[in-house]
């Protein structure tokens, strides 16, 4: 059975349905006039982005690591990195004789010219004496000791060989001997000792380290 609505209930749907259509062509009219709006602004702004002075302030900064330049190397010298100051040390000759004799008797002078110790002094003498008089030491088959002399920290011991050739060959024990008193010992033999003849030298023995906690 066909159901029949009223004729003002029809009337109505009539104009709602009117109404409807006539805003939804008019969204769709007002969409699509939009879209070129928008792609026309976004096109603008694209545009003006790229020929802005200000682009690259707003965008993140990136920094690259640029190395620092390497000091340069001396040149090389022709000796094979060797320098001029150490070749001239290389080729200076070594001392003289009468050099190396002539500044071990300025050290001696040297020693002659110091204080003297009395307790020290004279307890160093007795020990020197024995040492070159012990039979264990050996020192009295191979020199004299013609005298001992000691002042605030060193002693001086002047020994007599028979002849320079006795003393070129026998001077090293005197160096190399433990001797009582713990210090420094050198010597020197005179460059120019007539041969035959007896040869006296001045045995130097530097106490300054062995006097330390004395003074």
């Amino acid at each position: 059975m066909a159901r029949h609505w009223p004729a003002s209930v029809a009337l109505l749907g009539a104009l709602l349905a009117a109404s409807i259509g006539a805003l939804c062509g008019a969204a769709l009219v007002v969409a699509r006039a939009e879209k070129p709006q928008a792609e026309a602004g976004r096109a603008g702004a694209e545009e003006s982005r790229r020929s802005s002075p200000l682009r690259d302030e707003a965008q993140p900064k990136k920094f690259a690591i640029i190395p620092l330049p390497r000091p340069s190397s001396p040149p090389a010298s022709d000796d094979a990195g060797v320098d001029g100051n150490a070749r001239r040390e290389e080729e200076a000759p070594p001392p003289t004789r009468e050099a190396v004799y002539t500044a071990h008797e300025e050290t001696v002078a040297a020693h002659y010219r110091d204080g003297r110790d009395p307790v020290w002094s004279t307890r160093a003498e007795a020990h020197l004496k024995s040492d070159f008089e012990s039979d264990k030491m050996g020192l009295k088959r191979l020199v004299s000791l013609v005298g001992v002399d000691c002042r605030m920290t060193s002693c001086v011991a002047t020994v007599e060989w028979n002849d320079a050739q006795r003393a070129s060959s026998s001077w090293q024990p005197l160096v190399q001997a433990m001797y009582s008193e713990p210090c420094a010992t050198a010597i020197a033999l005179p460059p120019d000792a007539p041969p035959g003849q007896p040869l006296r030298a001045h045995l130097l023995l530097d106490c300054t380290e062995a006097r330390a906690s004395e003074l």
